[in-house]
């Protein structure tokens, strides 16, 4: 969630990956006492558009390679619809 906020907080592509095996994940669930369920899986890997939509074909679980077509332009298109003073500046 937070990689697409990234994606369209800036208005640009993200190529977002993540990934645990299984004994990283048991160690960080033993180091901070917490449950292991959040954590389980451990691999997304996926490229994100400037509007915050998944593109292409995303990975969940394994190792594999995640490749999309981008076009540029979109950057354009969403930095043209952003409020770049943020939603604070209409409080003053």
């Amino acid at each position: 969630m937070s990689t697409r906020r990234h994606a369209l907080e800036s208005a640009c592509f993200v190529s977002a990956t993540a990934w645990l095996n299984a004994d990283r994940q048991a160690q960080i669930a033993n180091d901070t006492g917490g449950a292991i369920g959040p954590i389980s899986g451990g691999c997304f890997t996926a490229i994100v558009a400037p509007d915050g939509q998944l593109i292409g074909e995303h990975l969940k679980e394994a190792e594999g390679e995640v490749i999309a077509a981008v076009d540029f332009i979109e950057i354009d298109g969403r930095k043209r619809v952003m409020d770049a003073s943020g939603h604070s500046a209409a409080l003053n």
